[in-house]
């Protein structure tokens, strides 16, 4: 714990010099009462003694004061706050295989599906793109967090001959470079989901887009 004016805490002092006289006064206290010598007689004349239990108004009292004391010196501590921003690039195959029905109701339809369901598990100020890739990796939305965006696109998604999976994969990370900053000029946390069902046929080979995302570490 820290202070933003912890010279307020030399306050405590004057707590602690509190404490000091009523404890010296305590012990006059008992001094003046074994000056009374017939120790008998005062038992049957004096009061029955609280005890313990009249030192608990000034102990609370003394407590309070330490309390304010330290609050008066705007005590503070060091918390870490999970921050709700990322990039995430939704990259979605639209090669003619898609149109497989192994899935119902094909493999293209059951994709857009999954796609949406994604998006709608996300809070609401991560920043997603959707990517469409067939032989050619096309940038459909920009990263935004206007997520409604997001579920027109994937359903206004096209099939189309090839697979690119390689240059979906630079494609996203060209998407995730032009994302904006924030104001101390760091690029937020990015990640890929890519869904397909083949393998390359066209472009840069997986592996060479893999390392370039490893190097730069955005996991896909």
């Amino acid at each position: 714990m820290s202070f933003f004016d912890p010279q307020r805490l030399w306050l405590l002092v004057a707590v602690l010099a509190f404490a000091v006289a009523y404890a010296m006064l305590q012990a006059r206290r008992r001094h003046y009462a074994v000056r009374f010598t017939n120790l008998a007689l005062l038992g049957s004349v004096a009061p029955r003694s609280p005890g313990w239990r009249r030192h608990i108004p000034a102990v609370l009292f003394l407590m309070a004061l330490a309390t304010l004391v330290v609050g008066f010196a705007d005590p503070a501590r060091d918390q870490k706050i999970p921050r709700e921003r990322a990039t995430i690039i939704l990259a979605i195959d639209t090669s003619l295989s898609m149109e497989a029905t192994d899935v119902q109701p094909n493999r293209f339809e059951a994709a857009k599906a999954a796609a949406k369901t994604f998006v709608d598990l996300l809070p609401p100020k991560i920043n997603v793109a959707l990517l469409s890739f067939n032989g050619n990796a096309t940038l459909k939305v920009p990263p935004t967090t206007d997520h409604d965006r997001l579920r027109q696109g994937v359903e206004g998604l096209k099939l189309g001959q090839g697979t690119a999976i390689g240059e979906a994969i630079f494609a996203s990370l060209d998407a995730i470079a032009a994302a904006p900053p924030d104001e101390a000029g760091t690029q937020a946390p990015a990640r890929v989901v890519l869904l397909s069902d083949g393998s390359t046929t066209v472009g840069r080979p997986n592996e060479v887009g893999s390392k370039a995302a490893k190097d730069l570490n955005v996991p896909v």
